[in-house]
């Protein structure tokens, strides 16, 4: 649904008027309040500029400061909307910060800790508990990433782990705030008492509701407290449950991304070196946290399936370039696709996109040569299409470090922008200036078969890297526990 002019500007007075106004948001009943809760909500999900969607996010950021009576609800499902759309949005943005609003919502809740927990020194428990805020399927990156680790520091480093879902990501979604995501929460899982993965059983607990519950939070953290775990170990970040566990022991956070995480974790480990830009995000951490500079690992999933080329309309010979994703419809933008167009006109090659794609037709309406244009929709075993391509090429986006991994680890090189996670888990040997750059890097890829040749051989080597993860893990404790 796309809002009329006219609904568009009476809400935007009235966004103008509490940006120039905040205090005004504070003389609000709270009834009053949940009605701009309501219209910066509705209008930022309905309406495509982002420009006024920015505006409708920082009236809701400011919501959360200014309304007195705001509800801890309310509270984190703002956090969500706000997470989900700087996540989605190209040119989303807000003018505090997420982790600000995070340390908010936490002060509030550690304030309503019922219970009294010294902390205690457990290293001789030989127990890391996983904690993360959403288990879903194998096929979902951070739930692969949360069995990936929970495997590895269980059988290399002889850890005993356990993995505990506490629901974070399940919030109450309230009824005065429109919703633009509605995240995945599998309450099968509550009955399960364990995962068995690769033939590893792990102990598994799952709460049983929305977040935040406060007399569920505290009784996570008693059942927590009494396993005397040596580490709690958040793999997810903006997770209530694992931050509140350095009440008592040892907390580290990496998040699923290569972003400084979103924690009040003792230690916060980013998968990158740090960068000039970080030095504000690093100015608003608490005294007691530190960062770790570690690699984001991946590992190659096994299959069962393969794909040819013919099932896709491809032939043999072609030069097969891939774009893959699960969030396409917005990623792939009049920008990239207007890239892709001027590619296919200069270029004798194919591009086949594989995931769900709802709208097809604006895709295929940028491309005066469309019948070079093969969409695959949603397949198992993804990285099996991506075998069939000769290169992989990245939208400029937040996401997609898992299937730029997948892609180097079966010697198909990456092309993308210095941006995101593509760009950190792939490395600069993979990085172009800009969209401009890319039909020039794919032309040497075509007519230089050494120059290919060197980059596929790279790809996996950097796979080999990226996919050690017992060797990044035990770095990591070592940093950890000295």
């Amino acid at each position: 649904m796309v809002m009329n002019a006219e609904e568009l500007a009476t809400s935007m007075r009235i966004v103008d008027y509490f940006l120039k106004n905040n205090n005004a948001l504070g003389q609000l009943s709270m009834a009053e309040g949940r009605d701009i809760m309501q219209m910066a909500s509705y209008t930022a999900a309905h309406c495509a500029e982002i420009g006024v969607k920015n505006k409708c996010y920082d009236i809701l950021y400011s919501c959360c400061y200014y309304l007195k009576e705001i509800d801890i609800k309310e509270l984190w499902n703002i956090y969500w909307i706000l997470n989900v759309a700087l996540f989605r949005y190209e040119g989303a943005q807000i003018t505090g910060s997420l982790d600000e609003l995070y340390r908010l919502i936490y002060k509030k809740i550690e304030s309503s800790v019922t219970d009294t927990y010294e902390r205690t020194d457990n290293s001789g428990s030989n127990l890391v508990v996983v904690v993360t805020n959403q288990v879903v399927t194998e096929a979902h990156a951070p739930t692969r990433r949360v069995l990936d680790y929970s495997y590895a520091i269980a059988t290399a480093l002889h850890k005993r782990v356990m993995i505990i879902n506490d629901a974070s990501f399940h919030f109450y979604q309230c009824a005065c705030l429109e919703q633009i995501y509605d995240p995945a929460y599998m309450s099968g899982y509550t009955d399960l008492k364990e995962i068995t993965y690769k033939g590893l059983r792990i102990p598994f607990m799952q709460f049983p509701g929305y977040m935040p519950d406060l007399y569920g939070i505290n009784e996570m953290l008693r059942q927590i407290y009494q396993m005397q775990p040596e580490l709690v170990y958040n793999i997810s970040d903006s997770c209530l449950v694992s931050d509140l566990c350095r009440l008592f022991t040892k907390t580290a956070c990496v998040p699923c991304s290569n972003n400084i995480p979103v924690t009040m974790s003792e230690y916060l480990l980013v998968g990158r070196e740090l960068e000039d830009t970080d030095k504000e995000r690093l100015a608003r951490l608490e005294p007691y946290q530190k960062v770790i500079e570690t690699l984001t690992n991946y590992e190659l999933p096994e299959t069962t399936i393969k794909y040819e080329r013919t099932e896709f309309g491809i032939s043999d010979d072609s030069f097969l370039i891939g774009i893959i994703g699960n969030r396409l419809d917005k990623e792939m933008t009049d920008e990239f696709i207007l890239v892709m167009d001027k590619i296919l006109n200069r270029l004798d090659v194919h591009f086949m996109v594989i995931g769900l794609i709802y709208d097809t037709k604006r895709i295929e309406n940028g491309i005066s040569k469309s019948e070079n244009l093969h969409f695959t929709g949603d397949l198992k075993e993804a990285v099996e299409a991506l075998r069939l391509c000769n290169v992989y090429l990245n939208p400029k986006r937040m996401g997609g470090g898992r299937s730029s991994f997948e892609a180097l680890a079966v010697g198909v090189p990456v092309i993308t922008v210095g941006y995101g996670d593509v760009h950190y888990t792939c490395g600069d040997e993979f990085v172009v200036d800009s969209y401009d750059d890319y039909l020039e890097r794919i032309n040497r890829y075509i007519t230089d078969a050494d120059y290919y040749q060197a980059a596929r051989e790279k790809s996996l080597k950097r796979a080999e890297e990226l996919s050690d993860i017992p060797g990044t893990q035990r770095k990591v404790f070592e940093k950890i526990f000295g």
